[in-house]
């Protein structure tokens, strides 16, 4: 009796994290984002290794949000998004960042590894996260974080 239970536990768990997995939240990866600018056409206006830099740059500037210490590098991240031109960009963009670690430092144990979707929906807050849209909607990206 003991171990029907214990599946039919498992088996309702197993389902409910199925059910909030599909529960209509859109694909943030890198790979999905690719696939979309892809099926759109679209070319990457930079080479890769300017998508790195950039990469680098915005998780220097967003680490800072999370460490807990105000250094203002909003005009940088915001000024990074600027200059993607469509969905490819920023795709290569994601691509780029990958997933990073954030959180408390990883010497306590506490950090997490997040993809620029993550961190970005996460971690800025509202204002910033609409400028950062506002920036790539006006080079025609349709691609929105939230």
């Amino acid at each position: 009796m003991k171990k029907k239970g214990l599946i039919a536990l498992g088996l309702g768990v197993g389902a409910g994290i199925l059910l909030l997995s599909l529960s209509g939240k859109k694909d943030d990866t890198p790979r999905s984002m690719n696939q979309l600018a892809d099926q759109q056409g679209k070319i990457a206006t930079y080479p890769p290794a300017q998508y790195k830099i950039w990469a680098d740059a915005l998780y220097e500037s967003l680490k800072s949000y999370v460490l807990g210490y105000f250094r203002d590098d909003t005009e940088q991240v915001i000024n990074i998004f600027k200059k993607i031109k469509n969905d490819k960009d920023l795709a290569e963009l994601a691509d780029a960042f990958g997933t990073r670690e954030f959180g408390l430092t990883s010497a306590f144990g506490f950090s997490d590894k997040k993809t620029l979707a993550q961190v970005l929906s996460s971690e800025v807050g509202t204002k910033n996260l609409q400028a950062i849209n506002q920036a790539l909607n006006s080079n025609g990206v349709t691609y929105q974080y939230s």
